[in-house]
């Protein structure tokens, strides 16, 4: 069992590649169905992208989960990190609420506007 003591940033830094990986395993299925094609511009892409819906981005999710684990000094202390990175996974479900499925160039256009 892992065991994290240190700030957000911190947190931030070294687990968001961790937890990236999560989501696009947890997503994959999704974007599969959609055969590379853009719900949104309807072209035939080579990759479909996982946006985060605005208002649930992924430091907005991992906050919600990790605000838990804040000591009184500022610090997070996650005694379980497995358990708290598959919080923020579960955190993601449903997936229709949380993400929208979209070619890099309308993703980019949808991220602009926020």
């Amino acid at each position: 069992m892992t065991i994290f003591i240190g700030t957000w940033k911190e947190f931030i830094y070294h687990f968001t590649p961790r937890i990236k990986q999560q989501i696009t395993i947890l997503t994959k299925p999704y974007r599969d169905k959609m055969n590379n094609v853009c719900p949104k511009c309807n072209r035939q892409v080579r990759q479909i992208d996982s946006a985060h819906v605005h208002g649930r981005d992924r430091p907005q999710v991992i906050g919600l989960v990790i605000k838990k684990y804040k000591r009184k000094d500022g610090l997070y202390e996650i005694k379980d990190l497995d358990l708290c990175i598959k919080e923020i996974t579960n955190e993601h479900i449903p997936i229709e609420k949380n993400f929208l499925f979209l070619c890099k160039d309308c993703h980019k256009e949808y991220d602009s506007k926020y």
